[in-house]
């Protein structure tokens, strides 16, 4: 039965035709351990937990029955992260040609798929400890196939909207992934102290007017050399205090989905702080490692000792 399952599945991509019913099919990796799909692309786990990394489909309009993808080779990309990988196909009917890590792996539904959202399959993997990206990448026969419920079936192809980070790992947005980096440091970026720098991505969709930054030196004469984008309109930047707290704020833009670096320097050592940009803050991107998407690095408040050493020396040129 599962032989003469393949060979229909085979029959059915063979006989497709281009531009079906889903112009708008994306797909993305996602972290949301329930299964539900949810918009989750972070995920620490804990030493030895496992991990479920699904794949999900949405704008279905003309729903799915079957779908072709490959995903990141963990274990030959990332030897002492993982453990034990298995695929799981969460389509009806359960048929499955490939495999993920290397040429690519189809799945076939014997039902029509029309909710809002479809995660087809999970990775399943046991954490070792460490960090790892996990992309969602193009089959080699059939890259980016989505078929819809015609019959016979028609193909779209979907947009890649988010990948996945596991663990510690700083990892690149995807093309529609918001996200705020300030790692790694060394070249060819600068280090904090003294440059303060902010790798901030929007997601293709997403607009900002305004990035700030958590910071808790207070003193404006310590914050030179600010760094803006130079898209929209003209930029304005400097402290702004919002009850007890010290915000390193620029205000422009706007800014249309992209990368843009925001910088300042400041001579304090670093200690982590949160942002915001536009509509997104990092108190909702947790599951992701400090400096790669969650808190940032911001300058600390000087101690008293700095204080008083500062003091000293500005009392010599009075």
């Amino acid at each position: 039965m599962g032989r003469l399952l393949i060979v229909a599945l085979v029959l059915v991509i063979a006989s497709t035709a281009l531009a079906g019913d889903n112009p708008d099919v994306a797909a993305y990796i996602s972290l949301d351990q329930t299964g539900a799909g949810g918009q989750i692309h972070g995920y620490q786990p804990a030493p030895y937990e496992s991990v479920r990394v699904y794949v999900c489909y949405t704008q279905l309009y003309g729903g799915l029955t079957a779908v072709s993808f490959r995903l990141t080779d963990v274990m030959a990309e990332y030897p002492g992260v993982f453990a034990a990988p298995s695929f799981t196909n969460l389509l009806p009917g359960g048929v499955t040609v490939g495999d993920p890590f290397e040429e690519g792996i189809t799945l076939a539904s014997i039902e029509c798929m029309t909710d809002p959202v479809v995660c087809v399959g999970y990775l399943d993997l046991t954490y070792l400890g460490g960090g790892g990206c996990i992309e969602l990448l193009d089959h080699v026969s059939f890259p980016r196939w989505v078929i819809d419920c015609n019959d016979p079936g028609q193909v779209d192809f979907y947009t890649t909207l988010a990948s996945g980070t596991v663990g510690d790992a700083c990892c690149a947005p995807g093309p529609y992934q918001i996200s705020v980096h300030c790692e790694p440091q060394g070249p060819p970026n600068p280090t904090h102290p003294p440059t303060y720098w902010y790798d901030a991505h929007l997601g293709f969709f997403d607009y900002a007017a305004m990035f700030r930054v958590q910071v808790f030196d207070p003193n404006p004469a310590n914050y030179t050399n600010w760094v803006a984008p130079d898209v929209g309109m003209p930029w304005t930047y400097g402290l702004e205090q919002e009850g007890e707290d010290t915000w390193a704020v620029w205000r422009g833009g706007p800014m249309l989905g992209s990368s843009f670096r925001f910088a300042f320097d400041n001579p304090n050592p670093s200690t982590w702080g949160h942002w915001q940009f536009g509509s997104h803050e990092s108190e909702d991107f947790s599951g992701y490692s400090d400096g790669c998407g969650y808190r940032v690095h911001v300058p600390a408040a000087a101690t008293p000792v700095e204080q008083g050493s500062w003091g000293t020396i500005k009392a010599l040129f009075r």
